[in-house]
């Protein structure tokens, strides 16, 4: 069988963050796998800065994953990851309690950098719910809020058709009648066939009518999309700049 870099076997070494990035193997954020990236548009750290995050979450959520427990005792790495912005020496091992496991020293992204995911999110959730305590702060109460966390962003770069909740971020916001059936069809379908980038617990909910929608987010051609996008181009007329984009990339 082949070796990897730990000098064992390379069955063993398939969880370990630093033979998946020296590999190309890592999937990004999965359900149980948080603070993990791709090299893809919309699944790299500096995809998930965020600067409306109160620091008192930053630092209880930083604190637990400075304190997880080694998920593989049994491996001595013989490599070790970077930081995927500012090229820092992070760990060597997957840290792990909560049911959700991350890289070591996955703390570096969330202070020094603004970085917050889902994941993030999601364990925070978690502290939260073992503790036995509720949250006061409403910014908390945003933050805790393990699906559509990033949803609230709006469209940026790398990720379309995605929302905010003030105007000029709201699907409604985006309803144009001169784009050609044609041109939404196509991009409809690309959306309906997106690879899945990440997958969340709870499911969106369209916000003109209400209808529930995907579980995930989904990609292709460099950019991410929140799952079953293609309705609010089909049933609602919604046509953002990223849907110009998406178009312009699958025709160039």
């Amino acid at each position: 069988m082949m070796r990897g870099h730990y000098g064992r076997q390379d069955q063993s070494a398939l969880g370990c963050a630093v033979c998946l990035e020296q590999w190309g193997r890592r999937p990004g954020e999965t359900s149980d796998r948080i603070l993990f990236w791709t090299h893809l548009s919309g699944g790299r750290p500096q995809d998930f800065v965020r600067h409306d995050i109160p620091s008192s979450a930053r630092q209880i959520v930083a604190a637990v994953l400075a304190a997880g427990r080694d998920v593989h005792p049994e491996f001595q790495a013989m490599g070790w990851a970077n930081c995927r912005i500012c090229g820092r020496r992070l760990g060597t091992r997957d840290l792990g309690e909560l049911g959700l496991v991350w890289p070591e020293l996955a703390e570096h992204y969330v202070l020094e950098h603004g970085v917050w995911t889902p994941g993030c999110s999601e364990l925070l959730s978690r502290i939260v719910t073992v503790l036995g305590q509720s949250l006061t702060a409403p910014v908390l109460e945003d933050a805790v809020v393990g699906t559509d966390t990033g949803d609230d962003l709006g469209e940026s770069e790398g990720r379309i058709l995605f929302w905010s909740r003030t105007p000029g971020g709201r699907p409604q916001d985006f309803i144009r009648r001169d784009i050609p059936p044609l041109a939404r069809q196509r991009v409809a379908a690309i959306l309906s066939s997106g690879r899945e980038v990440y997958c969340y617990k709870g499911s969106a909910d369209c916000r003109i009518c209400g209808r529930s929608l995907g579980t995930r987010d989904l990609g292709n051609f460099g950019l991410v999309w929140p799952e079953l996008a293609e309705h609010y181009v089909l049933e609602h007329g919604v046509w953002t700049p990223g849907c110009s984009e998406l178009l312009a990339r699958v025709t160039t």
